[in-house]
């Protein structure tokens, strides 16, 4: 395995040197060649620029000459490598495992320095094993203990261990303000929001189709906001005409959901309360999808019932979206404590259906569900006159 040509001691943080190479090799797989010591790698579509072209966007103010950097789409004023330390390792590594697992089997066009191209993702398994030998041997028992200590992104351990993938978009004031994303957003005549919406649901598609090797057909769409304050509603939708959506696997052939066996539809429970001294909410959102992607999200008082079709159900790929806390619960606030902005998360989750896991059970042996997690949104929970008024903002 040889060392990147330009590999020297800009070391972020604790990192060590393979450890920056398994990173880097990671981006690498996902992305085109980049010099890390003088590009910049926007993660948004993948593309490479000179860090100097960066420099005069003051949301950009991480970005340093010489050094790895790569560009959050969603929070532009923030450099993803700013990240790259010793406690971030062990998570990075966790999420590379996991797509490792998932993609073994897969064959790639996307060769990367770290690997044989032909094992995709599994290479870079084998690394971060060897990696993470290597900090055992030297910590001992202190390495069982921070994994035991090592937070569990979404609060949802038992499930990640059986193979989802996670990936947060934060939406942000310093997104919402940057310089470049406002550009963009007045380019395509949307307000920020929209426009983030947009790149969110844009990224959605791509991870299916790159990741997870999903072929999808379809059609325009338009993003409408309606907000009520009688009826303490507020809409986000996406009209759609027709999609379709195949798991393609170069082992075990392909399913096609055509646009017949695929249903929209979104379900939502609010509960909202209101004490006598001090005015709290509580809040719990249960939204659940099925499609290839969001087709509205709806926030009502009452709840709707779920209707994916007889046909659906035959191959369903469903998407389950819940609300949930920067910490992962699920927003139910505790009546001691102040609800105030809360940040929320939209999460995505993909599920095969049991007859399509039966036919491929030896590759999903380890792949149950994967889950796209965005950050979508914070809650803001106001004092108001109007005790059923909730205020969205970002």
């Amino acid at each position: 395995m040889q060392p990147y040509p330009e590999e020297d001691q800009r070391i972020h943080g604790d990192m060590t040197p393979r450890q920056v190479e398994l990173l880097r090799g990671f981006f690498k797989f996902y992305s085109q060649e980049i010099d890390f010591n003088h590009d910049a790698l926007l993660l948004w579509d993948a593309k490479t620029v000179s860090q100097t072209s960066l420099a005069g966007d003051s949301h950009y103010g991480n970005c340093k000459i010489g050094e790895m950097t790569v560009i959050n789409p969603f929070d532009m004023s923030h450099n993803v490598a700013d990240n790259v330390n010793a406690k971030f390792c062990p998570y990075l590594a966790t999420e590379m495992k996991r797509a490792a697992k998932i993609s073994a089997y897969w064959e790639t066009k996307r060769p990367s320095y770290l690997v044989d191209a032909s094992k995709g993702l599994a290479g870079l398994f084998e690394l971060a094993d060897l990696e993470a030998n290597e900090e055992a041997r030297m910590s001992g028992a202190k390495e069982h203990e921070t994994d035991q200590r090592r937070p569990v992104v979404g609060g949802m351990k038992g499930e990640q261990e059986n193979g989802e993938f996670y990936i947060i978009l934060p939406m942000t004031k310093a997104t919402l303000k940057s310089e470049e994303f406002l550009k963009e957003a007045r380019k395509k005549d949307l307000t920020p929001q929209h426009y983030w919406l947009h790149l969110a649901q844009d990224l959605v598609i791509k991870i299916l189709k790159e990741v997870f090797s999903a072929e999808l057909t379809e059609a325009p769409f338009t993003l409408n906001y309606e907000s009520t304050a009688a009826t303490n509603s507020m809409l986000m939708s996406s009209s759609l005409t027709s999609t379709s959506i195949t798991i393609r696997d170069s082992t075990y052939g392909t399913v096609t959901f055509p646009p017949p066996q695929i249903s929209l539809q979104c379900t939502c429970r609010h509960q909202v309360w209101q004490g006598r001294k001090n005015r709290k909410r509580k809040l719990k959102e249960e939204l659940n999808l099925s499609g290839t992607f969001i087709h509205s999200l709806a926030f009502e008082k009452k709840v709707t019932e779920r209707f994916p079709s007889s046909q659906a159900e035959k191959h369903k790929v469903e998407f389950s979206c819940y609300l949930m806390t920067s910490d992962g619960r699920t927003i139910a606030h505790d009546s001691k404590k102040d609800s105030r902005n809360r940040r929320s998360h939209l999460l995505i989750r993909l599920h095969p259906s049991q007859s399509y896991l039966e036919k491929f059970k030896p590759f999903y042996k380890q792949f149950r569900s994967v889950v796209i997690q965005l950050n979508m949104f914070e809650l803001n929970v106001t004092k108001v006159k109007n005790p059923y008024k909730t205020s969205f903002g970002c």
